[in-house]
């Protein structure tokens, strides 16, 4: 097999064992599809305004498995190549074992503030520690966790990143969360004012989705071409994922080492049932 259906960059998967080309189906990879395009495109735009009396934040708004945080992780490599820099946490992480402001506080590289400054609402110094590491923007994925608290202190949080997008600091805050921080927003509605709202949607039967699969199947480390986009494995991949972006990766990650272990190095329909059916019940040869 020449492996011509792959990108060129990616043929030299082909010759490794099933075992290691399981353990790249399973790993996490990108690819480009609109509505990430559209995100990384607002963000850079939103970094590079200058002169404005607040700095425009962005929150990205989605149900559980539609994508947020594999777009957070995309953005935060990219950024790598622009000129400012992006801070980056996730409240799943860190903001379970530190309140929220120490959080943002530990992502924007500043030591955590102690004694009397930590009564401070913003500590002194972090505006120095984000002049000198030339940070432009934070983003705070899973969002929505920051907000599973009192009321209070929920307004506190915001009040916080109120004042990190005013001067002197001017940040630039991307949010991503489920849609119950969108409302949490809307608390403070001079905040709320300064974000603008993308809501991520779910899969539908279109030749933006039928191009997202041709582009996923160019990266499955499989021997020969699998046709995703065919219109049976479309209805199929939507029907069986309602759409939802982790779903449908899913499904087609568990046909994928179903293909492998099978001999087939095709992704067929059956194949597909079969991955969902047994998921993780895959014996490597």
């Amino acid at each position: 097999m020449d492996g011509a259906h792959l990108k060129e960059s990616k043929r030299w998967m082909l010759n490794l064992s099933e075992k290691d080309r399981i353990s790249i189906i399973l790993s996490h990879f990108w690819v480009d599809y609109p509505q990430a395009d559209r995100v990384s495109k607002i963000i850079n735009n939103m970094i590079e305004a200058d002169g404005r009396v607040h700095a425009p934040c962005l929150l990205i708004a989605g149900d559980s498995g539609s994508g947020k945080s594999s777009i957070a992780k995309h953005i935060e490599d990219i950024s790598h190549d622009w000129r400012f820099k992006i801070a980056y946490m996730s409240c799943a992480e860190t903001c379970a074992g530190m309140k929220f402001k120490e959080s943002v506080v530990a992502a924007l590289g500043a030591p955590s503030p102690s004694g009397r400054s930590s009564r401070r609402e913003i500590p002194s110094e972090l505006e120095k520690f984000i002049k000198l590491s030339k940070t432009k923007a934070l983003i705070i994925d899973e969002f929505h966790d920051a907000m599973l608290v009192h009321k209070t202190e929920q307004q506190k949080n915001l009040s916080f990143l109120k004042g990190l997008s005013g001067r002197p600091f001017y940040l630039n805050i991307i949010a991503l969360g489920t849609p119950i921080a969108v409302n949490a927003l809307s608390i403070d509605p001079q905040l709320f004012r300064r974000f603008d709202f993308i809501n991520l949607m779910s899969w539908e039967e279109d030749e933006v989705f039928r191009s997202f699969l041709a582009s996923i199947e160019e990266n499955l480390p499989l021997k020969k071409p699998s046709g995703l986009y065919k219109k049976e494995v479309v209805k199929y991949l939507l029907s069986e994922s309602k759409g939802n972006m982790s779903s449908v990766l899913d499904i087609l990650r568990f046909g994928a080492i179903q293909a492998v272990t099978s001999g087939e190095e095709s992704i067929t329909i059956d194949l597909l049932k079969a991955g969902v059916s047994l998921r993780w019940m895959y014996k490597v040869g």
